[in-house]
């Protein structure tokens, strides 16, 4: 053998051994991610597990299958005698990968068709980085109908969710929905919902934007251009001030927790509405803030109102202002019609004097060819319940514990 050919078989051996170590080394590798998708998902299983309970659902997750480099995975939800599962497959190579479907044969499934839910189709993606950690999920809906009584008869367009698995961003989009019976219709145009939280969700902002609503029926028809909603939340600035001041001193008073509060938003427009094929309004909107929300007053409202008991989450809600510091500010509340406008604004919340006081302006010429709202403006002038200052009309609403005061005459 010449030293040539004994440097290429040295040289052979040393590829080969290297080759042999990346494959063990991949191989690793792979196994490695393999446990981390095991204890991620067990993790993921219970926190479905415990959300589930929480609003009276039983899901499940599973691995279904296992190997080398993949995990059959399944999704279980049951709930009032309906059960529906997703099944799918997991596979691992710097990241995970996985893909779900909606199981048309599993369960309640085949009962949804027969009782008219036709074509129900979906995919579930769920991506994760090599460790673990950076979850996102991307869900599609396809196409759907729905066969009712009496000739009800709807098709949803497809729709799609984006986010991230610990919900701190979330996006959907609807191409919409159209519904029939006999002479009626009901349509609502494309939606687009955009979800943001900061940590554990304390802090979030929520908007949702639905064009070309409308209603028609035999001789009637309701119609808007837009419908948009906001939500926002976050610590009120005590709430937050104590957080940052235990987590600072971290005393042995561990058991000492303050209950959080929170300050929150809300808001509606309706924009471009016609009646019967008539102008209506140009557009109506509120914009309000509900400030020192507790946790346990929001709790007991969901609760009693989960339950139905209207009564039980007014009192609730009417001892939260007498007794607990909750403030509402109604910051907008206004219609437009063919540019003329009627606003209110003020704020409800007990102090010394009073429990509220609001502010009412409107320009006469809103009423304009609606016979019964200028006779309701004319019989509130009248009442002294309005008053006219500059050519608007304008009134002053208190809220006491003796009654309510309205341009200084109690009710």
């Amino acid at each position: 053998m010449t030293d040539q050919q004994s440097r290429a078989g040295r040289n052979a051996g040393i590829a080969a051994g290297v080759a042999v170590l990346l494959v063990a080394g991949a191989a690793g590798f792979v196994w490695w991610e393999g446990t981390v998708f095991d204890a991620a998902f067990a993790d993921f299983g219970k926190r479905l597990a415990d959300e589930g309970s929480r609003t009276g659902l039983t899901v499940t997750a599973e691995e279904t299958d296992r190997g080398f480099a993949h995990r059959g995975i399944a999704l279980t939800v049951q709930s009032s005698g309906i059960s529906l599962r997703w099944t799918g497959r997991a596979d691992f190579g710097v990241g995970t990968r996985a893909v779900l479907h909606f199981d048309p044969e599993w369960g309640s499934a085949p009962e949804l068709a027969k009782e008219g839910l036709e074509g129900l189709s979906d995919e579930l993606r769920v991506t994760s980085d090599v460790f673990g950690r950076d979850v996102r999920y991307d869900w599609t809906l396809k196409p759907f109908r729905v066969h009712g009584e009496d000739g009800l008869f709807c098709r949803a367009e497809g729709m799609t969710l984006r986010g991230t698995a610990d919900f701190r961003e979330a996006d959907f989009h609807w191409d919409g929905m159209t519904c029939e019976a006999g002479a009626e219709q009901l349509t609502i145009g494309k939606t687009d919902t955009r979800y943001r939280a900061e940590a554990k969700g304390e802090t979030f902002s929520l908007t949702a934007e639905t064009g070309d609503l409308g209603f028609r029926g035999p001789g009637e028809s309701l119609e808007a251009k837009t419908l948009r909603l906001t939500a926002s939340g976050s610590p009120t600035k005590k709430a937050a001030e104590q957080t940052a001041q235990s987590s600072a001193k971290a005393t042995a008073d561990t058991n000492d927790t303050q209950e959080r509060i929170f300050d929150l938003g809300y808001g509606f427009e309706l924009a471009g509405v016609t009646l019967d094929g008539v102008k209506a309004l140009d557009s109506t909107a509120v914009k309000l803030r509900l400030l020192g929300v507790s946790e346990s007053f929001a709790a007991a409202v969901t609760a009693d109102s989960a339950a139905g008991d209207t009564f039980a989450v007014l009192d609730r809600v009417g001892q939260a202002f007498r007794e607990e510091g909750l403030v509402l500010e109604l910051d907008e509340a206004r219609l437009v019609r063919d540019g003329h406008r009627a606003d209110i604004a003020g704020r409800m919340g007990k102090d010394a004097a009073r429990l509220g006081a609001f502010s009412v302006t409107v320009d006469p010429k809103i009423a304009a060819g609606l016979p019964y709202a200028e006779f309701g403006l004319l019989t509130l002038q009248q009442e002294g319940w309005l008053k006219e200052t500059e050519g608007r009309l304008t009134s002053h609403i208190e809220l006491r514990e003796d009654g309510i005061l309205i341009n200084g005459l109690l009710l």
